[in-house]
């Protein structure tokens, strides 16, 4: 039993958010994590809050076991969307370091974690189903599971002099209807 969810959960999102964001399929894996080891769904987003908030550090939780249980967890989040950056591998690294791993085991628990992640689907972080690797889109309802609002950040500019062009309705298509 890990003593400490919270920050169990929260070192999972906090190398998942070093790059800024936390992606849907982050979120479906840390979904599924928690539901796999009976976590609280309050705890859940208690550790997402303080992570996104920026308010949190990673620390080692439990035991040995646990601490290794967390860097596989930690591991199997970071690699789920193929998008692992610099400061997720420097927060995985000092993690390493402080519970004592070293490289090679390292190593052998990545290859582990990489070989399960091929062999499961996506995991859907609004309803938690499992979907197929090469799902753009829940089955059960509907989530995009590439991209969801907080990894896309979307800036437009309205131009404050020159000419719009705006468009009528196009009639051609009924136009050629009515000519056959």
């Amino acid at each position: 039993m890990i003593p400490d969810v919270i920050p169990f959960l929260a070192n999972i999102a906090m190398v998942a958010h070093a790059d800024g964001t936390l992606s849907a399929t982050e979120l479906g894996q840390i979904e599924a994590i928690r539901k796999e080891m009976n976590f609280k769904k309050s705890d859940y987003n208690t550790a997402i809050r303080l992570v996104q908030n920026g308010e949190y550090q990673l620390t080692p939780v439990g035991s040995f076991a646990d601490q290794v249980k967390n860097l596989e967890f930690i591991l199997r989040v970071a690699y789920t969307d193929d998008d692992l950056d610099k400061a997720e591998i420097a927060l995985i690294l000092d993690f390493c370091k402080r519970i004592g791993i070293h490289k090679e085991q390292l190593k052998k628990l990545l290859n582990e974690v990489l070989s399960a992640l091929k062999q499961q689907g996506k995991v859907c972080p609004s309803c938690g189903v499992e979907n197929s690797v090469e799902s753009r889109f829940c089955v059960k309802c509907g989530t995009n599971l590439v991209a969801s609002e907080q990894d896309v950040q979307v800036k437009f500019e309205i131009p404050q002099s020159g000419i719009a062009i705006e468009f009528a309705e196009s009639t051609a298509h009924r136009s050629r209807k009515h000519s056959n």
